[in-house]
């Protein structure tokens, strides 16, 4: 499904690309307030490990750059994702899109 390829490439673009991970970590330190840090790491926590910080900074960004973020248990956080496009932009990078395709079945 693309909605999970979308979100695994949010990844692959996090470890792969320098200054895609940069901004995102800029973002993360420079722009929530320690109360809007916690309540994100709150959502994540049933899912993941709340200690492991990188961990909790990667799935935020996964969730919320992914295609169809909005249908998602994070969509009250979409409200950032224009400024850490910006980030991205600022950095030259592109966030990778996944094409929408139908399932195919016989």
């Amino acid at each position: 499904h693309s909605l999970v390829i979308s979100h695994e490439m949010c990844h692959d673009q996090y470890f792969l690309q320098p200054e895609f991970k940069a901004a995102i970590r800029e973002f993360w330190v420079n722009d929530l307030k320690i109360n809007e840090r916690q309540d994100i790491t709150n959502r994540l926590a049933p899912l993941y490990d709340r200690n492991n910080a990188d961990l909790i900074v990667n799935e935020f960004q996964a969730y919320l750059l992914m295609n169809d973020a909005q249908r998602l248990f994070m969509s009250d956080f979409l409200k950032y994702r224009p400024t850490i496009e910006n980030y991205l932009n600022s950095r030259g990078v592109s966030l990778v899109k996944v094409q929408e395709f139908s399932d195919v079945r016989n």
